[in-house]
């Protein structure tokens, strides 16, 4: 069996179980970045709007903590672009979130634990919004913007995905067992005017 039967059985068995799937999602990022989401996070309508959302209170956060990550990463603060990605993935295969993140210039992903971060295991991954903030609802004591932030999660809500390039199709399809996610279309790319102008400098 050639390449191509043996994809084309590989996609037929993937239809035929409904493993493969696709949605809409989004990503904010600096003009320079690809539109393709390799090795990056992106999100659906609400958890993007989250991720916009929580930034109005960068500036205060980083005039009280100017070394919060938050501070110096270069997709929440100067000239931004929003992409639009249509992707397309094989449902079996998703796992364990990547914090993808823009690092002089190179996106780079991690998994476990914030301070003993591992190498990822899954290509594609998810993180819903609620499960991942719920249980770090602020107290009394607790910096003022993790009030904002914790709240704007528990009503805008949503999911977080990460596509790393080991798992990218080269192909027009979606091939389950021999990689993980395709980028279908990249239909829209635009700035972002309609956030205020304090969301663009942090520390201000």
């Amino acid at each position: 069996m050639d390449l191509t039967m043996s994809s084309l059985l590989w996609l037929s068995l993937a239809l035929a179980s409904g493993s493969v799937n696709q949605m809409v999602v989004y990503h904010v990022h600096p003009p320079a970045a690809p539109d393709v989401p390799r090795d990056m996070d992106t999100g659906d309508t609400p958890s993007d709007l989250y991720f916009d959302e929580r930034g109005v209170a960068i500036p205060l956060e980083c005039r009280l903590d100017p070394s919060s990550f938050n501070c110096a990463n270069p997709e929440q603060s100067g000239d931004l672009v929003v992409s639009k990605v249509v992707l397309e993935y094989d449902t079996v295969a998703v796992g364990e979130y990547a914090r993808c993140n823009d690092v002089n210039g190179t996106y780079q992903c991690l998994c476990g634990d914030y301070r003993t971060p591992t190498k990822c295991n899954a290509t594609i991954g998810k993180s819903v919004i609620y499960d991942r903030y719920a249980h770090m609802r602020p107290t009394q004591g607790s910096p003022e913007w993790d009030f904002w932030t914790w709240n704007v999660a528990m009503k805008m809500g949503g999911t977080w995905w990460s596509t790393l390039t080991a798992g990218e199709c080269a192909g027009e399809h979606v091939l389950p067992g021999i990689c993980t996610w395709r980028a279908k279309s990249t239909p829209k790319h635009a700035r972002e005017p309609y956030l205020p102008p304090a969301r663009h400098q942090p520390g201000s």
